[in-house]
């Protein structure tokens, strides 16, 4: 997903450069560099992690002897700042060689110096603090026991008893690697006679006759006790499984009382470790059976004591603590009321009970009975099957115990005190058509519909306000609830079983894709504290009113059926909860106007009461999203599916959403860096957060009026912007406006005394390029446009080759000579105003609007004319004024229209703008070459900025 931290490799290089310093050159290709070692060095430190972290990166420093005085370990920490990128915590080998260049620049030494002191190094540097010598632990002569033999490890256990062999034995020939394996076990030479017999009794099981002593016999006939059989004892303590592990069967030889003081819970654990499969953690009937045994030979005892002890075991033993005899709990003859027949929750009733409730409902009252479908969602049975005549009432279910009502906050209604308060509106979508069409059919999906929410509601701790027919007024006390009861609502209503006659309605008929089916049904929220709090009169609900209740009412005005819409102010209050939610699609849709009784405007609007502007985010289940992204602009169908919804009928639109975002077979993308600006978040956060804003802001004050209004911004980073224009001419339009209006703008002093670099302020490097994208479709996150294709990377790495305050385009002709006689200068575009509401971007005056000359065109005489039939300039030396401009002799403009880059009867020496074509260059990271020309601006007196060459890996032809 390319994002502004980029999604890209070679992109994340360029970026992490310049980060670093803002304006770092490619390093020179031709320098010999031994990368073989400083990359093992890197790995080295790196060890199995992906990158390396700071801390990482601060010990090479230190172990390759570069900290000193002229190099500190604050140094270090803000180097590595610089390059690491925007949230995470390691860097790559790139961001590794964009470090040592600047270790190299704040220690005035060569970078080859620098490789080789991170090549002498090799690797970390390790110190510890050695522990004496103890003799018992280190001289391992001194080991006994199983330690002799290399301890108690996951491998063989208990060497040197009888289940044991010798690897050098004639008879361990041909053992399989699995020692305690019980087939392995059985089939070893010299096994004592008393550990055999369960071989034959395996024999005997399988019809072969051998039976051996009489406790073969007695295990054959699988022996009994007075309480069951040595199987049912094992069985018991499995607990549901078909095995017995280690701690059960510990249990069971405590319980059967075998352990004491000559078979501890230690000999128990051994013969366990015994008789259980390598690479096991349980053990079988067959493997159980071999473990009694041996105990009966540990004890000394016949092995029938054991098994006897076994069978005759009542279960699983559990202790705990006897309550004290209550008399009035424990003695039921002092019961009185309902807990005579059992407690409020039994189902058996007394005749009275049961004649009491007929009266209220006779069984032949059949008018006033719900429709089986109402009372399947709401009592949660199913229906009774079809047949002849009436279907009975279904029998009620056995209630289960009533699960006591924790008391928490959400248990009651919310009292509006935190600005997470949330109101939620809903409404059916054609409901006059649906009564007008079949009433009966409406009335019992109407029914449907409000068991529907209501069950959903009390799932989510919501408060239902009031209804006003078949439009809900819902209550939250946070966002993420609301949200979850608005994804869960919908994804219900689609599941519910609607009537025949209500899915004939277009307004409820299903969908070929199931993404329709039923009542559609529209939902508005907002988040915000509410002026007032207060309780009905009559019915005693709590009421909530003010500025925050008729914004969720106003949005919801202006849904679509089966449309979630949510304020941009509320959306922030779940960032990060998403994927909790089900990872629902968001959509933005833009900026809008709203009206409606109750909403307040801005500050800045005061006197426009009934309208209020707002950001409108759209929220669809991830099971009903439409795939944007497999949209085909040749293929009409691609464009359907999931669930689409038309434009929202506002006031007016203030700025364009994912909808109105460029799209088709061409479009304009254009990024805009900002000089120093990481640098200036990581050391001067309030400073950045001041001089960003002012940037951020005019910005779009120019996206928003330049050319037709096409510009939409995708995404934006700490001052890097990814913007898309529906063609070149208006990304030229917005980059001259932007570039021209920067040096001016009031920036902080503390900005300006930084250094030479900010004196005049934030300076921008912009690169345009134009072509197709392989597909666009909401960002996860925003859900503003994302566009996903090579055209992205390529933008980047020409806006990333450009110089601060210089314009790169990409393509060989990057505006066509037709479309600059549609320019008409370079002026703001004021939208349409809204009646009664003022303006909302102040209109300039004309001495403030940026005013072009006539552009001249170079003849034969002076060959820099920029493009054939594109006026232009004929440009002097860097720095100095420019010569008259000259008339082309072919492609001149008409007589009476202005020449492409001037305003009509704009004055001589009004400021200009020019192409200048610089060539063809190789871009890192893209195979192809790409021919780059620089968007030239003009001050009054005919100069103009000059720039070194794009930083690029070079030229490839002029």
């Amino acid at each position: 997903c390319p994002s502004m931290a980029g999604s890209n490799g070679s992109l994340e290089t360029s970026r992490a450069r310049r980060r670093s310093s803002g304006d770092i050159s490619e390093v020179n290709e031709d320098i010999p560099r031994a990368w073989g070692t400083v990359e093992r060095t890197f790995k080295a430190f790196c060890g199995i992690k992906p990158g390396m972290d700071g801390k990482t990166f601060a010990k090479l420093c230190k172990d390759a002897n570069m900290v000193d005085k002229s190099l500190t370990k604050t140094d270090v920490d803000l180097i590595f700042a610089k390059v690491v990128q925007k949230g995470g915590r390691r860097i790559g080998l790139e961001h590794f060689d964009a470090a040592l260049e600047l270790i190299a620049e704040k220690k005035g030494m060569r970078l080859e110096d620098v490789w080789s002191h991170v090549r002498c190094c090799g690797g970390p540097v390790l110190t510890s603090t050695k522990a004496e010598t103890v003799r018992f632990y280190d001289d391992k002569s001194t080991y006994t026991g199983t330690h002799a033999q290399g301890g108690p490890d996951p491998g063989r256990k208990g060497r040197g008893t009888g289940l044991t062999w010798s690897a050098t034995t004639p008879s361990s020939a041909g053992v399989p690697n699995s020692p305690r394996d019980f087939e392995t076990i059985m089939s070893l030479p010299g096994l004592p006679s008393a550990l055999t017999s369960v071989g034959s009794i395996d024999d005997g099981r399988r019809g072969t006759g051998r039976v051996g002593s009489l406790s073969e016999k007695k295990i054959a006939q699988q022996l009994r006790g007075k309480d069951g059989t040595v199987e049912d004892t094992f069985r018991a303590y499995c607990a549901n499984k078909p095995d017995l592990d280690g701690k059960s069967f510990v249990k069971l030889c405590k319980d059967c009382e075998i352990v004491d003081d000559v078979f501890t819970q230690i000999d128990a654990d051994l013969i366990f470790a015994k008789v259980v499969s390598r690479g096991h953690r349980r053990i079988t009937l067959h493997q159980f059976e071999l473990a009694l045994r041996m105990m009966a030979q540990k004890k000394g005892v016949e092995e029938d004591e054991i098994f006897r002890r076994v069978a005759e075991s009542e279960g699983v033993l559990h202790a705990g603590t006897q309550a004290d005899y209550v008399r009035f709990f424990d003695d039921k003859s002092t019961y009185t009321g309902t807990h005579l027949y059992g407690g409020p929750d039994n189902t058996q009733r007394s005749s009275f009970d049961q004649l009491w409730s007929s009266d209220l409902r006779p069984d032949n009252a059949t008018d006033d009975r719900l429709p089986d479908m109402v009372v399947t969602k709401i009592a949660e049975i199913s229906p009774t099957a079809g047949g002849g005549g009436r279907a009975e009432r279904p029998a009620a279910p056995k209630a289960q115990p009533r699960a006591r009502l924790a008391i928490t906050a959400k248990s009651k209604p919310p009292q509006g005190k935190s600005d997470d308060f949330t109101m939620v509106f809903t409404d059916v979508q054609g409901s006059t058509s649906l009564w007008e069409a079949n009433p009966r059919a409406m009335e019992m999906a109407l029914r449907l519909h409000d068991a529907t929410i209501r069950q959903v509601l009390a799932k989510h701790s919501g408060y239902e306000v009031t209804t006003e027919g078949d439009a809900f007024q819902i209550a939250f006390h946070d966002t993420c609830d609301a949200v979850a009861f608005c994804l869960d609502t919908q994804a219900e209503l689609l599941r519910c079983e609607w009537p025949a006659a209500t899915l004939q309605h277009p307004d409820a008929a299903a969908s070929s894709d199931g993404a329709w089916r039923g009542l559609r049904v529209r939902m508005g929220l907002h988040s915000g504290r509410p002026a007032s709090v207060t309780k009905h009169e009559v019915t005693g609900r709590t009421r909530y009113a003010g500025p925050s209740v008729a914004m969720a009412k106003a949005i919801e005005g202006v849904c679509h059926g089966g449309q979630i819409i949510m304020s941009a102010s509320s959306f922030y209050l779940i960032d990060g909860l998403l994927t909790l939610l089900g990872t629902p699609q968001v959509v933005d849709l833009g900026e809008h106007i709203l009206e409606g009784h109750g909403l307040t405007e801005d500050a800045s609007r005061t006197g426009c009461a009934g309208r209020a502007k707002v950001q409108l985010i759209q929220l669809v289940p991830d099971a009903l999203a439409h795939a944007y992204s497999c949209e085909d602009q040749e293929d009409p169908s691609s464009f359907t599916g999931g669930r689409l919804f038309p434009p929202i009928d506002s006031e007016q639109r203030v700025l364009p959403g994912f909808v109105e975002s460029p799209a088709g077979p061409s479009i304009t993308l254009c990024f805009v860096f900002t000089q120093g600006a990481r640098e200036l978040v990581a050391t001067d956060p309030m400073l950045a957060n001041q001089s960003l804003g002012l940037l951020r802001g005019y910005l779009r004050d120019v996206l928003r009026n330049a050319g037709d209004g096409s510009g939409y911004e995708c995404q934006e980073d700490e001052g890097a912007f990814m913007l898309a224009f529906a063609n070149m001419l208006d990304a030229a339009v917005f980059s001259i406006l932007l570039q021209r209006k920067l040096p001016h703008l009031q920036w902080p002093e503390g900005l300006k005394m930084r250094g030479p670099n900010t004196a005049r302020g934030l300076r921008v490097s912009i690169g345009a390029l134009s072509g197709g994208y392989t597909s666009r479709r909401p960002h996860a996150s925003t859900g503003r446009a994302d566009y996903f294709g090579t055209i992205v990377n390529r933008t980047a790495r020409i806006a990333a080759a450009a110089h601060p305050g210089q314009v790169l385009l990409g393509g060989d002709t990057p505006i066509d000579p037709a479309a600059t006689s549609r320019l008409p200068g370079l002026q703001w575009q004021q939208p349409p105003a809204l009646p009664g509401y003022p303006q909302m971007v102040s209109q300039p005056t004309l001495a403030s609007q940026p005013a072009m000359p006539q552009p001249p065109v170079a003849t034969a005489a002076a060959p820099s004319l920029l493009y054939p039939g594109i006026t232009g300039w004929k440009v002097g030396q860097p720095g100095q004024p420019v010569q008259h401009p000259m008339v082309q002799p072919q492609g001149a403009p008409a007589p009476g229209r202005p020449a492409p880059g001037s305003l009509p009867n704009a004055p001589a020496g009004a400021p200009g703008w020019s192409l200048q074509r610089l060539g063809a260059f190789a871009l890192k990271g893209i195979d192809s070459p790409i021919v780059l020309t620089e968007l030239r601006l003009f001050d009054e007196g005919g100069n103009f900025e000059s720039f070194p060459d794009p930083k690029t890996k070079g030229r490839v032809s002029a």
